[in-house]
């Protein structure tokens, strides 16, 4: 309970708390969602904004918001962001407000890096199966300075620390199935 009540609460240790509301919990899209301990983690959004301009604003741009913030991006830095659903693409503008070198978008879906390269365009777009290859080209420390991962499979954990630089920081955003053994990750 103490993580929740410092406010971070992707870091809650209680079973129902924090992170596992849309993970443990059901909910989170519903019309009506029953949000433990809520008096710590939702803020009131004022009646001047409209239930259409509040829609992402709570979890995947707030999320988003929280990544490029703890990563320490510079205006120098290569940033390689993986994937572009909904969560990749609010990281990604969060990203642009710090104005890095260079913005890579690594995506497997052609419709994403579509909207990417329309809406974009100064932002390169790669696919997994080249990422690696591109980001060490496209990048002038053979690797990102900054990964932010955010697309939550076990080929993408892997993906994000082998485009990443020595000493890079590597973001992880995603949620992973139980499956994946990120024991050993310095993550943040």
């Amino acid at each position: 309970m103490f993580l929740l009540q410092k406010g971070f609460v992707n870091n809650c240790t209680d079973k129902n708390g924090g992170w596992a509301l849309g993970c443990r919990i059901d909910g989170g899209q519903a019309e009506y969602v029953r949000v433990p301990f809520a008096d710590q983690g939702l803020n009131k959004i004022s009646d001047t904004v409209t239930d259409r301009q509040a829609l992402l604003v709570g979890d995947v741009l707030a999320t988003g918001y929280w990544a490029a913030k703890i990563s320490e991006i510079i205006e120098d830095d290569t940033v390689l962001i993986i994937g572009a659903g909904p969560t990749g693409i609010c990281t990604l503008l969060c990203v642009m407000l710090k104005n890095p070198g260079r913005i890579i978008v690594c995506e497997k879906d052609e419709n994403r890096i579509r909207f990417v390269n329309e809406h974009y365009p100064d932002v390169l777009t790669v696919t997994p199966e080249k990422c690696l290859d591109f980001v060490r080209e496209n990048s002038d420390h053979s690797g990102a300075d900054v990964v932010l991962e955010v697309a939550g499979a076990e080929n993408t954990f892997e993906l994000a620390w082998q485009c990443a630089r020595p000493n890079a920081i590597v973001t992880v955003v995603a949620l992973y199935d139980i499956g994946i053994d990120t024991s050993n990750a310095l993550c943040f």
